[in-house]
């Protein structure tokens, strides 16, 4: 009996030193592994952050997606470079929360981001969150090159255009909404090939003709029209889509891996498509609904819109643009399968919930809650959703060389 008392300690005082002397480059894999993981991959915490971000500093629709797609590249990048030893979550956490932080610019909605460290156990692994935010600074590297500043440049309307149909301001009269953005560099400079036909004249005066024959006044505030409008205080178009893609991946159960390759993609794309979107804009430089319907009709129209139309070029959609960057983005990763969508605030919506039997059907409503709106043309949505959807295929087959290739 006491002889295997003896054996039983002696494993013990061996078992303890081997545990005591593991090497400095594990300890913090095991320090993961004996806590509580958090509820949800970071990847969704980390796009939730952002949006709520987003949306109380009422950042531009195009801006936002420039947050977003350069966060997720940076926290998509960490974690597929990043050496086996370290804590992923975190990892993702701070790379991402680190770009987004640096690019927000206010110092109160900063701090709130690099919280995200913090939930992710920053003091208990600093070789993680140092290795993240390293990657976060190759990222920015990267963004600063693309000419983000250029976007504030001086602009005039132009003559030109790929129709007769030349847009001019609208509203209240102001300048053109971020003229320059289309001068941005894509991401991926394969979005670079995703470019639009001139629209047809005919097709145009078409399409204006029946808009205003068939407009109705309540289906322009009709219950689609308001829950896609992404007015002041949502997180944009391409936020509200992400929202759907993180909703998505919670009710798919999706693993970490698997929900961050997702986001990541549907954010790049929506960046992009953004670039590419309003460079498409003011090179058509095609005139809205509502001022061509002056032109054929004349100045007292027989309605009023009930809001004023956004102050930049008709075709194609922003919307549009967004949305299907974002929805092809979550078929390639999950098939066309339901989705829904839900608001904590917003000014217009007077639901709280809305669902969709198909990723396509939401795409659908989404675009032609614009033509209801008579904000667009259907050749302006069928168009922007058709150059989102080009950007997240070109996104998905080279995302991970693109990742590859930062060092």
């Amino acid at each position: 009996m006491i002889s295997n008392h003896k054996k039983l300690l002696s494993l013990f005082f061996v078992s303890v030193f081997f545990l005591t002397s593991c090497s400095s480059e594990s300890s913090e894999l095991e320090i993961a592994k004996s806590i509580e993981k958090p509820l949800k991959p970071a990847a969704i915490d980390l796009v939730t952050t952002i949006n709520e971000q987003n949306a109380s500093l009422r950042i531009s629709p195009v801006a936002a997606p420039r947050i977003l797609g350069y966060s997720l590249f940076a926290a998509y990048t960490a974690s597929k470079l990043m050496p086996d030893n370290l804590n992923k979550e975190l990892v993702i956490a701070s790379a991402g929360s680190e770009v987004a932080a640096t690019m927000i610019l206010d110092p109160s909605k900063a701090a709130e981001l690099r919280s995200l460290q913090e939930r992710y156990g920053a003091d208990l692994y600093p070789e993680s969150r140092a290795y993240g935010v390293e990657i976060a600074k190759k990222i920015l590297d990267i963004a600063r090159e693309d000419g983000y500043n250029n976007s504030w440049a001086s602009w005039e309307p132009s003559d030109k255009g790929s129709t007769k149909f030349l847009w001019r301001p609208t509203g209240r009269g102001e300048p053109g909404f971020e003229p320059k953005w289309g001068i941005l560099k894509p991401i991926n400079s394969d979005s670079n090939d995703c470019i639009l036909p001139n629209p047809s004249e005919e097709q145009v005066i078409a399409e204006a003709r029946q808009m205003y024959e068939s407009f109705d006044e309540n289906t322009a505030v009709g219950a689609d029209v308001l829950w896609w409008l992404a007015g002041v205080a949502t997180p944009t178009p391409a936020g509200q889509w992400l929202r759907v893609a993180v909703n998505a991946a919670l009710d798919d159960k999706m693993s970490s891996d698997e929900a961050l390759r997702m986001l990541t993609v549907a954010a790049m794309s929506a960046h992009d498509a953004g670039v590419m979107g309003w460079r498409e804009k003011y090179r058509h430089n095609l005139a809205r609904p509502e001022s061509l319907w002056r032109e054929l009709y004349g100045e007292n129209l027989k309605f009023t819109l009930p809001r004023d139309t956004p102050n930049h070029p008709s075709y194609p959609s922003g919307h549009s643009v967004f949305g299907g960057a974002v929805s092809e983005s979550m078929i390639i990763h999950r098939g066309d399968k339901p989705v829904r969508d839900f608001l904590n605030f917003d000014l217009y919506a007077p639901y709280e919930t809305r669902a969709w039997g198909s990723t396509t059907e939401a795409l659908n409503e989404a675009n032609y809650s614009r033509v209801n709106a008579g904000f667009h043309y259907p050749l302006d949505v069928i168009a922007g959703a058709s150059l989102g959807k080009c950007v997240a295929n070109k996104m998905n087959i080279n995302l991970d060389q693109m990742v590859g290739e930062i060092r």
